[in-house]
């Protein structure tokens, strides 16, 4: 009795190169990479355009800090996604690094909502805003 589980992912597909000695064959696979590549240099262009215009308007540091974090997010994800496709059989290497950013991605957006209500403290300190909301707190309780 074997322990492994069934493989159905046992043909062998050349991982190598887009061409074939005959030219462009056009199967299945080929044609995903050309689709995952065109979507993921889509949203890389898109995210550049996105991106770029945050930095020309840079005005809110602490903000637009965690926001260009936060819009690197689609881009990263697109290239590990094509990465993926393209050299399947090393997609356990590419999801560490989609793991790793996703995981500053959302330490980004907890530092972005701090920053937020940092804004409506009083001396835009985020101490102050942690003070008011423990009081606002108690006091709806009491």
């Amino acid at each position: 009795m074997s322990t492994l589980c069934p493989s159905d992912n046992t043909a062998a597909i050349d991982q190598a190169s887009f061409w074939t000695p005959n030219g462009l064959d056009w199967d299945a696979h080929r044609i995903g990479w050309v689709v995952s590549g065109a979507c993921a240099l889509v949203t890389v262009i898109l995210t550049a355009i996105n991106v770029s215009q945050h930095c020309l308007h840079y005005t809110n540091r602490g903000e637009q800090r965690q926001i260009l974090r936060i819009l690197y997010m689609p881009a990263v994800y697109a290239i590990i996604s094509f990465f993926s496709y393209r050299y399947f059989r090393s997609y356990t290497y590419y999801d560490l690094i989609e793991t790793a950013y996703e995981s500053v991605t959302l330490s980004a957006f907890l530092l972005l909502l701090i920053e937020f209500v940092a804004a409506t403290a009083v001396g835009h300190d985020i101490n102050n805003a942690i003070i008011l909301t423990k009081t606002s707190r108690s006091s709806r309780y009491q």
